[in-house]
């Protein structure tokens, strides 16, 4: 989700130099990190430090090192809070009902043409507005928490693995109702995350943590496309290593990047190919297919492709193809640039056709 309106030059939170510790050691270490407005989700392993990150950034937790500054006028100015949080424990208030949540955080100048009742439909939650937390589910309880966000009208909200609680099918139905939301009340987002799909879908920038640090921070489709190492492009889902092992009708010289996702490469069956399937997952969306070389020394390799369906069986001999290389190669010289060549012509005559009169030319290959 890439909110053109809600984008500034300047940054909403600048980290330097940021550590924070614990009894048991470091948390986070030397951080240097600036968060744009729009979308940015924070990715990373468990443990990696992705609450740790947000709790500094709403101030719930302060660095034991390091500054950490919010730049208020990096957000558009709106009638709500100038930040709102959703914590991992969702923070829902045990003595106020399920409208209640959402009445005593919208603005009083927003409640005149903003109905909770329609915010809770949204969030399948109308049925239940006079429940309290105790009353509700897991996933009853998550929806609440992001759906009280949004009726505070902040300008900028962080949440902290929203909607962990509710099956992924009905994730497309609400985060379209917090992208919406988003852009109609012109705020940025910054989410913690596992999810690599939800991050391409939602996100334009992204955060990835690793033990504390931070290991890349920049443009989603960056990472995804030219990921500058083979661990951070995992950040993202399956990728294909192409240096350990050579790739039909790809040489070395012409390959800008050794990584390729499973929909730029094909692995195709061929009785004169030069891998041998030693094993196959296939998962609906992406089959993986571990290959060996017969009579090479070099050991067996795990590829990833995007088939229409499972063909490949143990022992099948296949080839491996990278795709659109053509297209890349399009977009790599460029099109319609000043400098390109160009045709000249000392007469230009137009003519009809199919010819005017009786005459029609006949078809022409």
């Amino acid at each position: 989700m890439s909110i053109s309106s809600v984008h500034s030059e300047l940054p909403l939170w600048s980290l330097t130099d940021v550590s924070l510790n614990w009894a048991h050691g470091t948390r986070l270490t030397g951080i240097n990190l600036e968060i744009p407005s729009g979308v940015t989700a924070v990715m990373g392993y468990s443990g990696a430090g992705k609450t740790s990150l947000l709790n500094l950034l709403v101030r719930f937790e302060r660095p034991d090192a390091g500054t950490v500054v919010r730049n208020q006028n990096a957000s558009s100015p709106v009638n709500g809070l100038d930040l709102f949080w959703v914590p991992h424990t969702l923070g829902l208030w045990p003595q106020y009902s399920v409208l209640e949540h959402l009445t005593l955080v919208c603005p009083q100048s927003e409640l005149k043409h903003f109905s909770p009742e329609s915010l809770l439909d949204d969030f399948n939650l109308k049925s239940l507005s006079a429940k309290y937390p105790g009353q509700l589910s897991q996933g009853e309880a998550s929806r609440l928490a992001v759906a009280r966000a949004l009726a505070s009208h902040g300008r900028v909200i962080v949440m902290d693995e929203p909607l962990v609680h509710v099956d992924q099918a009905h994730w497309p139905i609400y985060w379209d109702v917090i992208r919406n939301s988003g852009q109609e009340q012109q705020i940025s987002l910054v989410f913690a995350t596992h999810s690599s799909e939800l991050v391409m879908r939602e996100a334009s920038n992204v955060i990835c943590l690793e033990q504390g640090q931070v290991v890349y921070a920049g443009d989603v489709n960056e990472l995804y496309y030219d990921p500058p190492s083979l661990p951070t492009a995992s950040y993202l889902g399956p990728v294909n290593d192409l240096s350990i092992i050579p790739v039909q009708n790809l040489s070395d010289g012409e390959r800008k990047s050794h990584f390729a996702r499973p929909e730029q490469l094909s692995i195709v069956k061929d009785v004169r190919g030069s891998y041998e399937v030693k094993n196959v997952k296939f998962s609906g969306s992406v089959e993986e297919v571990t290959v060996s070389q017969p009579g090479a020394e070099t050991t067996s390799a795990t590829f990833y492709h995007r088939p229409v369906r499972t063909v490949l069986q143990q022992g099948d001999r296949v080839s491996l193809r990278l795709l659109l290389l053509l297209v890349c190669l399009i977009f790599q010289i460029g099109c319609g640039k000043e400098t390109d060549p160009r045709l000249s012509f000392s007469e230009t005559i137009q003519w009809p056709v199919p010819a005017e009169g009786m005459k029609v030319p006949a078809p022409r290959s």
